[in-house]
């Protein structure tokens, strides 16, 4: 029986409740059930684990439970005042780590639960858990307050009903589960489901992470194909932070919607940020780069942003690094010196406001003061949903750990830092409907059925679930405590989690080798994956079979070979730019790129380049394209050019500030390529004139002869007076760009309908800010045929050419070897 099946059978009987490990699962089944047996069901039939596990607990009428900001204030004010006294966690020669040593402590608290029963290799680790134990309880005993996690699960408390019996779904995959049944001593009206399970199921290993993914979106495209829902598909990976810039990547190129379901921290929300980039100012005391990044951050809605700059400027300028908040401060000096008043006034502004906020124990307050004296009216109020959510979320986590500091007798130092170091600790979940495939972080899902169910990237480390007593400690400080492993339970859920389970993973990620799980191994259930994706096999295939009968060692006679190309369908030839490009220069080169899968890779190049000028390249796409999709549909009118110059300025420096480049790559990126992006509209209207709309961006074409697939993607596609426009964008100079036939090529192909869809052509080089028209080429059509010509003949021999001493490929060519 599958695995929904089962759960539902269960639902059937009356006398039986599910306790299901989520409210999330217990909703997604009572829906299952209703849509499954055209009845309804009454809701106690199914209950969320962390409420049914609510009724064995005690109630306290006098105190108030601890929480996340309880324990962080008990962590700052223990520090202060026991810290010398830890003889293992703490050494007092250091005091400057005693700021980072507080999540540490608020993080083990709960788990002083079990210290008793855990025998511990260094009896200085005992004595400084004792001390925190002991110094947390009275902390409590003196403030009116309890820690939930302290309590003891018993029957005794129980206030429900014990005539039905309560299941615990996938309890042998749920550690608290496991927990909460050993503590009550296993009654007999509360018992474990652990459903068996029967799958046939493999798994995939792939020998890169990129192929991969291509597999994964290729099945995805099929599947759209084919009219399959989004929400009857889901994609689940244990590192999801990790893989989520790769996924999304991939979705874009592939034009499918992903949904990522999971939270993220509130440091990396908008709000985050603004609080940790105010904390740089106060911690470097006013610095260059503290306040730079502040005041150029576009995401921040300043009333005066260009008086912002301004003053960035003007600290260049006079070479000011740092200011002060005691003391004399050189900053304001120099600006009183030189009467610059503006610039003067928001930095006092900044400062004075930073000083409060830091130093005083009214957070909100002072934190509504600042921002309402250098934003817009209404702060964020004015941004997109998301943002504006938030940052509400923040506020109010900010005002709930105000109101806990408040409620206690205890002074604690710079409060809003200690809120600042709380904030990996809480998970801001999106209220935005996004639509697409959902992607969930592994281990929240496994009880999902979907019609589709892909689980990839199954690293064997990333999907290790266990827990022990005292956790945080290694098992080189421990000698006995008790443990829980819950790995091999959920892969083998994983296995059924759905009508069509896919598992993968891969050799090498995109930074890192990777091992399949162990388990997969010991069942001798993994396969090792085709590593191309299906829209390049045909091609590969296509190549090899032709290089080999272009050989003397060719095993195949004409009639073999004819029944090999119709088994592969290999037939078709398909002319691209850079495959008519690489043939043309070397044919030998073309087979080894495409035909073997050679990656490309600079062999003459021993250093590493100082900024990786591809990445670079995808950034400055993203920014110009970026603006476009915001316009798509619209037309384009010059009145507006500063408006869209704006825009565009605002795109690159919050693209930038989010990227994943080193300083040193911003700088030169700045430098570089700040004035092609901001001025694109600008040259746009000077080299195509008034009225321009946006008609594509990103677009595929291809053409059809017989055997021969024309194809090609235009960057973007627009339409002035005159006719259809395509552009592509260079980071090269223009010079470089113009002698090359690609655009020409796409014109060709787009325009050999015969209704002369494009006009015109043209580069544009964003870091000469320019662009540049192509001439038509006389060579371009004998290229195509020699390529064609090549291609069904299955010629690849080598070019004897200067260049060869400097292809990458020379080891592999070794002409330089050979005997004339």
């Amino acid at each position: 029986m599958k695995l929904k099946d089962t759960i539902l059978s269960y639902l059937d009987n009356p006398d039986i409740v599910l306790v299901f490990p989520t409210e999330t699962v217990k909703r997604y089944y009572l829906t299952e059930y209703v849509a499954s047996r055209k009845t309804s069901i009454l809701a106690d039939r199914s209950i969320a684990f962390d409420e049914f596990a609510k009724q064995f607990a005690p109630i306290s009428k006098d105190k108030k439970p601890a929480n996340k900001y309880i324990r962080t204030f008990f962590a700052s004010y223990f520090l202060n005042e026991k810290a010398d006294s830890l003889k293992y966690f703490y050494n007092p020669k250091y005091k400057e780590s005693k700021a980072r040593f507080i999540p540490f402590i608020s993080s083990i608290l709960p788990e002083l639960k079990t210290l008793d029963k855990v025998k511990m290799e260094d009896e200085n680790i005992k004595s400084d858990l004792k001390l925190i134990y002991d110094c947390y309880n009275e902390f409590l005993e003196k403030e009116k307050l309890f820690e939930p996690a302290f309590f003891t699960y018993d029957l005794k408390y129980y206030r429900g009903e014990r005539s039905k019996k309560y299941y615990l779904v996938a309890y042998d995959a749920e550690i608290n589960m496991q927990r909460f049944l050993e503590e009550l001593n296993y009654p007999s009206f509360i018992l474990p489901l652990s459903i068996s399970i029967n799958s046939n199921v493999r798994h995939k290993l792939f020998c890169n992470e990129k192929a991969e993914l291509c597999y994964l979106f290729d099945n995805l495209s099929k599947l759209c194909k084919e009219g399959i829902k989004a929400e009857e598909i889901i994609i689940s990976t244990p590192d999801i932070k990790r893989l989520k810039p790769y996924l999304e990547k991939e979705a874009m190129e592939y034009g499918i919607p992903l949904n990522f379901t999971s939270s993220v921290k509130l440091s990396e929300t908008i709000a985050g940020r603004l609080f940790k980039d105010l904390k740089s100012i106060y911690d470097e005391s006013l610095s260059f780069y503290s306040l730079e990044r502040f005041l150029l951050n576009p995401s921040y809605p300043f009333e005066d942003r260009e008086c912002a700059k301004s003053l960035v400027m003007a600290l260049t300028e006079n070479g000011l690094l740092k200011g002060s908040f005691t003391g004399d401060d050189r900053i304001e000096e120099s600006f009183v010196k030189k009467k610059l008043f503006k610039q003067l006034n928001l930095y006092r502004i900044i400062k004075r406001g930073v000083q409060r906020l830091f130093e005083s124990n009214e957070m909100t307050k002072n934190l509504h003061i600042l921002l309402t004296s250098i934003l817009v009216k209404g702060e964020f109020e004015q941004c997109d949903e998301e943002v504006r959510n938030s940052y509400a979320f923040a506020v109010k986590e900010l005002f709930k750990f105000q109101s806990d500091l408040e409620s206690l007798s205890i002074k604690v130092d710079a409060p809003f830092s200690s809120f600042i170091s709380t904030m990996d600790t809480i998970n801001y979940v999106s209220s935005e409907r996004k639509s697409g495939i959902r992607v969930f972080s592994y281990s929240e899902d496994y009880l999902l059925t979907p019609l589709y169910h892909f689980v990839i990237s199954l690293d064997d480390e990333d999907v290790k679930v266990s827990e022990s007593d005292l956790n945080f400690l290694e098992d080189y400080e421990v000698v006995v405590r008790q443990s829980y492993d819950v790995t091999s339970a959920l892969l083998n859920y994983y296995k059924v989690a759905g009508e069509n389970v896919f598992l993968s993973s891969s050799r090498e990620t995109y930074s890192s080798s990777s091992n399949p799980p162990m388990l997969f191994l010991e069942e001798k259930i993994i396969d090792d994956a085709i590593t191309l994706p299906e829209r390049e096999i045909s091609y590969a295939t296509k190549q090899s079979l032709m290089k080999s009968e272009a050989t003397p060692f060719s095993r195949l006679n004409r009639d073999e070979d004819i029944r090999y190309k119709k088994k592969f369908n290999i037939c078709e030839i398909k002319v691209t730019y850079s495959a008519l490009k690489d043939y043309i220069m070397c044919p030998y080169l073309s087979y080894l790129k495409k035909g073997v899968n050679i990656a490309y890779d600079n062999v003459t190049q021993f250093e590493p380049n100082t900024i990786d000028m591809a990445e670079a390249g995808n950034f400055l796409h993203n920014t110009i394209e970026n603006f476009l999709t915001s316009h798509s549909g619209k037309t384009l009118y010059s009145k507006n050019r500063e408006e869209y110059k704006k825009e565009l300025e605002e795109i690159f420096y919050s693209l930038l500030s989010t990227s994943p480049f080193d300083t040193f790559s911003r700088e030169y990126i700045k430098n570089t390529f700040f004035d092609g992006v901001v001025n694109f509209t600008h040259n746009l209207f000077d080299t195509f004139g008034e009225g321009i709309a946006i008609l594509g961006i990103e677009g595929k074409f291809e053409k059809k002869e017989e055997d021969v697939t024309y194809e090609g993607r235009y960057d973007i596609y627009l339409e002035n007076s005159e006719g259809g426009v395509i552009i592509d964008l260079k980071s090269k100079k223009i010079d470089e760009i113009l002698k090359t036939y690609q655009l020409p090529f796409y014109k060709m192909v787009i325009n050999s309908a015969g209704d002369e869809k494009v006009n015109k052509t043209a580069y544009y080089s964003i870091q000469d800010s320019k662009f540049g028209i192509p001439k038509d080429s006389e060579q371009l059509e004998n290229d195509i045929k020699t390529f064609v010509d090549g291609e069904r003949e299955g010629l690849f021999n080598t070019n004897v050419s200067k260049e060869c001493g400097k292809c990458n490929f020379r080891a592999v060519c070794r002409r330089r070897f050979n005997i004339q």
